[in-house]
């Protein structure tokens, strides 16, 4: 079971991040929703290259709901680590579309200051 609390002490540390997924691995996504903690459970079920989420490398395409306003949440691996960072809705499917943590952390790291 999972407990969370928006309005607790900081976490101990911060999340560890994961490695790469792959298909077929399983995934918790976390986003807060209009003031209200949303956690699902599923699996990696494509991972595609592609240019349609606003970026031009690789995205995860995860088999849970995509639900308004988790954008921007954390899609974490069986031992809590961070591997991903909720973008999208798959139109055909619904399904969610995550961006690689790796991916996005080599990107913040490159940013132009003040972006």
């Amino acid at each position: 079971e999972i407990v969370l609390d928006p309005l607790g002490p900081a976490p101990e540390a911060p999340l560890e991040l994961g490695g790469e997924t792959v298909v077929g691995d399983r995934v918790t996504t976390v986003g807060f929703p209009e003031g209200r903690w949303t956690v699902q459970h599923g699996r990696v079920v494509a991972i595609e290259q592609s240019a349609v989420w606003g970026g031009n490398g690789k995205v995860m395409v995860i088999d849970v709901p995509a639900v308004d306003g988790t954008s921007g949440g954390v899609v974490v691996d069986e031992a809590g680590r961070a591997v991903g960072l909720i973008a999208a809705r798959e139109p055909r499917t619904g399904n969610t579309v995550a961006y690689p943590m790796g991916d996005v952390v080599t990107s913040a790291h490159g940013a132009t200051p003040g972006c």
